[in-house]
């Protein structure tokens, strides 16, 4: 509070000066005010009347069955699908966003059709939902 104490002195010839800046009242607002978050998390401060989003989580996953000889030697990297899940957890469509050739993206593709979901809701109703599935692969 040195701030405060500071503003509140007066000069030695006693006679009122005007600092630049806030004025005292807002001063004291300043200092006094609410403290930013909570400290129990966000949700214990937050509204009420908004709905309430969860995304959709995956029940079954499949593992691409790439072989060494899909990959030239020194590929590394991703392949990044996003799909669009329904509302009854099923994917239902997949943009490839980052290839690392067709031979990879179609078997990742593949895999991606045997995956399930427990679907996006809003204020508990299933809803479609998008996500980004990302495989990383490393050539040996």
């Amino acid at each position: 509070m040195l701030f405060q104490q500071l503003s509140e002195k007066k000069p030695a010839d006693s006679r009122e000066t005007s600092l630049p800046g806030p004025s005292r009242q807002a001063s004291k607002e300043l200092l006094s005010g609410p403290s930013a978050g909570s400290p129990y998390g966000s949700l214990s401060d937050g509204s009420t009347s908004d709905p309430e989003i969860r995304p959709a989580l995956p029940v079954v996953t499949a593992e691409p069955e790439v072989a060494s000889s899909d990959l030239t030697r020194g590929m590394d990297g991703n392949v990044v699908i996003e799909i669009t899940i329904d509302e009854l957890g099923k994917v239902v469509n997949e943009v490839v966003i980052a290839s690392l050739g067709a031979a990879v993206d179609t078997k990742v593709l593949a895999a991606l059709e045997h995956w399930r979901f427990r679907p996006a809701t809003r204020d508990g109703v299933p809803v479609a939902s998008k996500q980004d599935v990302i495989y990383h692969f490393k050539a040996g």
